[in-house]
């Protein structure tokens, strides 16, 4: 649904009358809701069991996504997105959690390959999808498409056995501190450039986030136990390069979306039509890792990975109006089949480095990390398209400023898509140094 609602973003902001610089708002609700509600959601699930969890939120998304068309005004549309948030939160931190859970440990490469590329090939068809049901039948029915499809993921979630909950209750002052903590800060990151009370709020955050985890650290049986988090090092790692790659790539889809369309021209088909080479692309590159972990080792292909995906994005720091489609489409070639063959095996090194009481707490955080790469991308986009945007949509000068913003913000991707790879070098070296020793 993510890259699908970005194809349609000019679409909703035409609607509702709101500049395309502030529609980002549509992805950052979600976003925001979704993160600051999963630690949360994985103390659900230990005290409910993951399947439970998974269909509760199966359910609760495909509810909230019947009633988002329905919105009168923008305001109720952010509004209704941010359940939806904390809808998706409850299955994204359950759904890794149980693959694991009912794999073998040799199979597991294999199992989380398989995972992957179906999300990627969701994924492949939700911008052509997306272009088509937009220029069409307008983009309200791609909701309803949505919770057709959350609709069968609960039926089918039917027919698998339940399993055993982990924990005797919930903890509900700490979770409802975790997620005001959470909400608060993401909220301030992704205003900073209206916010005038944004130190206030930020002093605000960590304090709350401080009284968090010192009330997780003072519990008999914590949600988050962060001292062995941080001493666990592999999967530390690879949750700090999985945060930084999202924080760098997730972008992309919004900004090519509205260099096609608003600066190019172009319509919602067509420029489906071209960002889906990016995920057909992560669709063979996930197909191919599970073979290519097996014989060069997970460490290796992370590596390969992020060294494509960061030459990708330095191609497109040259983007410009005359970017001939052939380069934009091998671009988006490289990127894809870069970030398809480091996905899974970054997955792999999470979820294998706990032991099966922590698989939800690892699929949440994994989950956490990637929701948070993605809602600070997207405060990142925001606070540059600000920046550099001016004049009004309906003056000539506003497609040139448009333009040097998403220029300016492939820059910036560019940049942490380099430091993104150096940290993963390194935790690779160090990875196989302890293997081989």
């Amino acid at each position: 649904m993510g890259n699908a609602i970005n194809v349609a973003t000019p679409f909703i902001a035409a609607d509702y009358g709101v500049p395309p610089d502030n529609i980002t708002w549509v992805i950052n609700a979600f976003m925001i809701t979704s993160a600051a509600f999963l630690i949360p959601a994985t103390a659900l699930a230990n005290f409910k069991g993951y399947l439970a969890i998974y269909r509760a939120g199966s359910i609760l998304a495909a509810i909230t996504s019947i009633i988002i068309p329905l919105a009168p005004n923008f305001f109720t549309l952010i509004l209704l997105r941010s359940f939806q948030g904390i809808a998706f939160a409850l299955p994204f931190c359950t759904g890794m959690a149980l693959i694991v859970d009912r794999t073998a440990k040799e199979q597991r490469a294999s199992a989380l390959a398989f995972v992957v590329s179906s999300v990627y090939a969701g994924i492949s068809i939700a911008p052509l999808l997306s272009g088509v049901i937009s220029d069409t039948v307008g983009w309200e029915q791609i909701f309803v498409l949505g919770a057709l499809g959350q609709t069968i993921g609960y039926v089918l979630a039917l027919k698998v056995p339940a399993d055993k909950p982990i924990a005797h209750g919930f903890p509900l002052v700490r979770m409802i501190l975790c997620f005001t903590a959470m909400t608060i800060s993401l909220v301030t990151v992704s205003s900073l450039n209206i916010n005038h009370y944004a130190i206030i709020f930020i002093c605000i955050s960590i304090a709350l986030i401080f009284l968090y985890l010192l009330a997780e650290q003072k519990a008999n049986r914590p949600v988050l136990p962060l001292a062995n988090v941080l001493k666990n090092t592999d999967f530390s790692l690879a949750l700090a390069i999985s945060m930084l790659n999202f924080i760098a790539t997730f972008a992309i889809a919004m900004l090519l979306s509205l260099h096609l369309q608003i600066v190019c021209g172009y319509n919602a088909t067509f420029t489906g039509l071209i960002l889906m080479s990016q995920p057909v692309m992560m669709l063979i590159g996930s197909s191919l890792s599970a073979s290519l972990t097996r014989r060069f080792g997970v460490h290796i292909l992370t590596v390969c990975g992020m060294i494509l995906v960061t030459a990708g994005f330095v191609g497109f720091t040259f983007l410009k109006v005359s970017t001939p489609l052939y380069m934009i489409t091998v671009l988006l070639f490289i990127t894809g089949f870069g970030t398809g063959i480091f996905s899974p095996p970054n997955t792999n090194i999470v979820m294998s480095s706990v032991p099966r009481t922590q698989y939800a707490l690892a699929s949440s955080l994994q989950s956490l990390v990637r929701t948070a790469g993605m809602a600070i991308s997207m405060a990142v986009m925001t606070l540059i398209l600000n920046a550099m945007i001016s004049s009004d949509t309906q003056i000539h000068t506003y497609i040139e400023e448009l333009s040097q913003g998403i220029a300016l913000m492939f820059k910036v991707s560019a940049l942490m898509c380099f430091i993104t790879t150096l940290l993963n070098l390194y935790a690779s070296i160090t990875a196989l140094k302890r293997e081989r020793n």
